[in-house]
């Protein structure tokens, strides 16, 4: 079993009364943020959409959210699962088929260990980013339980790691980011950056 039939099997239950329990973490996340009503945001790694609701608290019908997600199991529930308004992309984030300098707001939920080339997807992302765009990478799990997690797990995700703190800079640095802050805590883990102006 690969690492797509791996989330392809495990789309109809993916999401556990465990994660409603996280929903405060995660409206706090999102708060963070700073979502406008006009934004475009891109929700990469969608899974069943688990972030649509507290996305579409903010970002109106003036701006627009894009959920991506590699597995065609994990599109097929978010978008049953999905309120009007939003668009979805079946695609790996080493391989956005978007335009350059499109987004206002690149969200990676739960999912970044899972790229397989972090590099070359943060890469990506950067270039579907307006300048001054943002990337978030968020966890309601400290980087250590992340980890343990898929560790136990087993199979495909067994060695899907979020980078140590120094190793998520220097990724982020060489992908074009800048303004880059890491926070690894006991209940979230996050790390943010804004694209850089290219004319710096």
């Amino acid at each position: 079993m690969n690492r797509r039939q791996f989330f392809d099997c495990h789309a109809e239950t993916w999401n556990t009364p465990e994660d409603q329990k996280k929903a405060g973490r995660i409206q706090k996340l999102v708060d963070d943020i700073q979502l406008q009503k006009n934004d475009r945001v891109l929700d990469i790694g969608c899974g069943t959409g688990i972030l649509f609701p507290f996305l579409q608290k903010t970002v109106t019908s003036g701006g627009h959210v894009i959920a991506l997600d590699f597995s065609s199991a994990m599109i097929r529930k978010a978008r049953a699962n999905s309120p009007h308004g939003i668009s979805f992309i079946q695609a790996e984030a080493e391989r956005i088929p978007i335009k350059d300098d499109f987004f206002d707001t690149a969200i990676c939920f739960s999912c970044f260990p899972h790229f397989a080339d972090k590099e070359k997807s943060l890469l990506e992302i950067n270039r579907v980013l307006k300048e001054d765009g943002e990337i978030h990478i968020l966890h309601t799990e400290s980087r250590e339980e992340i980890n343990a997690i898929h560790k136990k797990a087993g199979g495909p995700v067994s060695h899907d790691r979020l980078p140590q703190v120094s190793e998520m800079f220097t990724i982020m640095t060489k992908a074009g980011f800048s303004g880059i802050t890491v926070q690894d805590a006991k209940d979230f883990y996050c790390a943010k950056a804004v694209k850089k102006n290219k004319s710096i």
